[in-house]
């Protein structure tokens, strides 16, 4: 295997970048893991739902239209 694999956080901002090596070895020590993938636009309602609670405190409850 080549290349190097880049990992961001929900921010974008980059977290780790690792050579296939490195990502196979990680897998093998239980250091990594497949997670399941969510869809763009749940990643971004989580998002935002986590910037409200964290500007105005406490949870943020979704409201039906």
């Amino acid at each position: 295997m080549r290349g190097t694999y880049l990992f961001t956080n929900r921010q974008g901002q980059k977290a780790v970048s690792l050579t296939a090596d490195e990502l196979a070895e990680r897998f093998r020590a239980d250091r990594a893991r497949l997670v399941e993938a969510e869809p763009l636009i749940d990643r971004a309602f989580t998002s935002m739902v986590q910037t409200l609670e964290e500007k105005f405190g406490g949870e943020v409850a979704a409201v039906p239209a």
